[in-house]
């Protein structure tokens, strides 16, 4: 089980209360907020590769 597979299962297994504004609400609101940020970081990196993939991919077709 990898961490996102075992961060979920964190989650699932204590699902927030929606009148909880204490400070276990903000801790889980934390960890999901650093985890957003680590996904769309990761995801920019994946765009990038994309990107620099295509380039490669476009420099070697053109020269054929």
């Amino acid at each position: 089980m990898d961490h996102f597979e075992a961060q979920n299962n964190e989650i699932a297994s204590t699902p927030p209360s929606r009148t909880s504004t204490g400070a276990g609400a903000m801790v889980a609101k934390g960890s999901c907020s650093d985890r957003v940020l680590e996904l769309e970081l990761e995801n920019s990196r994946l765009q990038q590769l994309i990107a620099e993939l295509l380039i490669k991919n476009h420099q070697l077709r053109k020269s054929e």
